[in-house]
């Protein structure tokens, strides 16, 4: 059985696990030599001869015989192997006679790509209304704190004024204003002393930057006077 040189070589393997099984050991030499032999054609005596010279008659013959036997097995493995993918081929080429339309139609249930984009332009633009409605008004818990401090604050100043009124009736009774918070508040800034300004040596300075000299407090008292001296 003739084979060319490109099926020869592809059977290399074989040969060598066939060599390999036969002598116990790996032998390139001899592994060669059967690849050759398949590629010219040989039979089995020419074969076995091609084989003595590295072997002994005995084990050249039955190693032919394995190697001509093996390689038929193979190529006709092969050839069922390719006769029955060329038979598989039309069978599976079936979806090509489809015609485009259908084969590019989703199942039922499936949506598209455009209906996905049309529905995730739709979530971001009710987020988008949703974010301007919720900016544009007054979150409810700060009303109703809102109006109850109105509230209370009307109901003070008018009670504040009742008062008033009924302590001014009485002969002989001195009203006092009443201090709004505003006014406490204030009167309480101006009370307060003027912070110091330093500069980067340490000495008070005014608002402009210029160097002023402030006023020491003279103990009166003896007792401070004696502590001053101490």
């Amino acid at each position: 059985m003739a084979l060319t040189r490109k099926e020869a070589e592809e059977l290399r393997p074989w040969v060598d696990r066939t060599v390999h099984k036969f002598l116990g050991f790996e032998e390139p030499t001899l592994v060669t030599a059967a690849v050759s032999c398949l590629s010219s054609g040989f039979d089995k005596a020419e074969t076995t001869k091609k084989l003595s010279s590295l072997l002994d008659d005995s084990k050249a013959a039955s190693l032919a015989e394995k190697l001509l036997t093996g390689a038929q097995e193979q190529i006709r493995t092969k050839q069922q192997r390719q006769s029955q993918a060329d038979e598989d081929g039309p069978r599976k080429s079936r979806f090509s006679e489809m015609p485009p339309s259908m084969l590019s139609q989703p199942s039922p249930g499936q949506l598209t790509t455009l209906q996905i984009r049309e529905m995730m332009a739709n979530a971001q633009r009710m987020i988008e209304e949703r974010k301007k409605a919720l900016g544009g008004s007054v979150p409810p818990a700060v009303v109703p704190v809102a109006a109850a401090v109105a509230d209370s604050r009307n109901r003070i100043a008018e009670l504040t004024a009742q008062i008033q009124a009924k302590l001014g009736s009485r002969p002989g009774f001195l009203q006092q204003p009443v201090a709004t918070p505003t006014a406490a508040a204030a009167a309480a800034a101006a009370t307060r002393p003027t912070p110091l300004i330093l500069n980067a040596e340490g000495r008070t300075v005014d608002s402009t930057g210029r160097e002023i000299q402030l006023a020491h407090h003279t103990p009166t008292l003896k007792a401070n006077i004696r502590a001053q001296k101490r």
